[in-house]
């Protein structure tokens, strides 16, 4: 169809669909609306690429995606060096998630226009696609062109974390914060200080972030985390507080109050916390910490619950069978309990498990398997003041007393606190 006749027509189309106002609601919901059924008869009715791009951009601005991308295909059909109709085709694929598809266009577009070539969006493709290295490297190429641009900086950032290039990160996030001070991520810059294994830096940019925004329930958990990994629980357990009252039913802030009450020494408030996690959501449940918690709170059959909930999450895991040996002691059930620690063994042995392998011989009274089970033990921890303890007892129940007091004597330059104690239970 001749072009000057079709830009007429298409005039004419667009007034005929403005008229039927009255004639029928499903073409005359908005004049946009009515716009893209004009371009759409224009376009199957005259072939024009110029028309079906026309009618690509009217659908993608009404967000109509999917016929915005079938529209911007028909253009390529005919012409398929078009850099607009690529460009309109890549986007859509954006918008629609198809963030492969998007890639091959957008790939397409930067051989045919490469002046044309959005290093940003592709920075982003392929951080979506998991390809951290191809994303920081089309940020740095859109940094060279707008170097001022804070989001390009964070955009960068996020792939330097996925890099675990964390001091590359820290610093791409405070030069965008350093630009745009609204545009700043704190939380991601305090997890990548965390990363770092600076806490109290992290702390002190969570802090500044919950001043900026006024709170915020990601913000306080960070800051938590922060104080956690810097040993200050009780600390860490008021910020975990903070994010439950911001957002009451996120399972995972309960869970980590559960972990902040459980290294403060509060085993029954850790307990609650991490019931309450449980409530809301099972699979965030730190179930091994769950059991510890109950056992030192004299509730070990609801312990021994706990931990069976970990070993169906996960039957390598060791921990729980750990767990399980001391619960089972605690119900004057000795056999289960050494049948227990005998399987964290199998799956971990270290001071940890042999440890527990100790206890549960003492518990059934073979002391010298439980000696050889702690200089087990004290082999992947020569100095564990834990395991020199606990093994001067199983000496001093053999009745090897003069054992009991050279470890005491050895303990003293280790743990004075449980030298005394070790030595009061040699000497009442």
């Amino acid at each position: 169809m001749n072009r000057g006749w079709t830009v007429i027509l298409a005039a004419v189309v667009v007034a005929v669909f403005a008229g039927c106002a009255g004639a029928s609601a499903a073409i005359t919901e908005t004049p946009e609306y009515r716009k893209s059924l004009a371009l759409r008869w224009l376009g199957q009715h005259s072939g024009a690429p110029w028309a079906y791009k026309a009618l690509g951009f009217a659908e993608f601005d009404l967000g109509h995606y999917e016929a915005a991308a079938e529209a911007f295909r028909s253009a390529l059909r005919s012409a398929p060096e078009d850099a607009n109709a690529l460009a309109g085709l890549g986007y859509s694929y954006m918008e629609l998630q198809r963030p492969q598809k998007a890639l091959t266009v957008f790939r397409r577009l930067h051989q045919v226009a490469p002046e044309r070539t959005d290093y940003a969006t592709l920075g982003y493709i392929h951080r979506l696609l998991e390809r951290p290295a191809e994303a920081a490297a089309h940020y740095r190429r859109a940094i060279a062109a707008d170097p001022d641009n804070p989001d390009l900086w964070n955009g960068l950032a996020y792939s330097y974390n996925d890099l675990e290039r964390y001091g590359d990160a820290v610093a791409a996030f405070r030069r965008a914060m350093a630009m745009d001070p609204g545009a700043g991520d704190h939380k991601s810059l305090g997890y990548a200080l965390l990363n770092q294994g600076k806490p109290g830096e992290a702390a002190a940019v969570f802090r500044e972030g919950i001043a900026v925004q006024g709170g915020g329930a990601p913000l306080y958990r960070g800051l938590g985390a922060s104080l956690l990994e810097a040993d200050r629980p009780l600390k860490a357990a008021g910020a975990f507080r903070k994010a439950i009252a911001a957002a009451p039913q996120e399972a995972s802030y309960y869970n980590d109050l559960g972990n902040a009450s459980s290294m403060a020494g509060r085993p029954a408030e850790a307990a609650q916390a991490f019931a309450e996690a449980h409530e809301l959501d099972p699979g965030v449940v730190s179930y091994n910490s769950y059991g510890y918690a109950l056992s030192a709170t004299d509730r070990p059959r609801k312990a021994i619950w706990a931990f069976r909930q970990q070993i169906r999450r996960d039957p390598t895991d060791a921990e729980p069978y750990n767990g399980l040996g001391y619960a089972y002691a605690a119900l004057d059930r000795p056999e289960r309990a050494l049948q227990a620690f005998q399987k964290a063994v199998t799956l971990a042995p270290g001071r940890k498990s042999y440890d527990g392998l100790g206890y549960g011989y003492r518990q059934i009274g073979h002391f010298d398997l439980a000696v050889e089970a702690y200089r087990r033990a004290l082999s992947y921890a020569p100095e564990s003041p834990e395991t020199l303890f606990n093994l001067a007892l199983a000496h001093l129940q053999a009745g090897r007393r003069s054992q009991a007091e050279a470890l005491a004597r050895r303990l003293q330059s280790l743990d004075m606190e449980k030298a005394a104690e070790l030595r009061g239970i040699i000497s009442p």
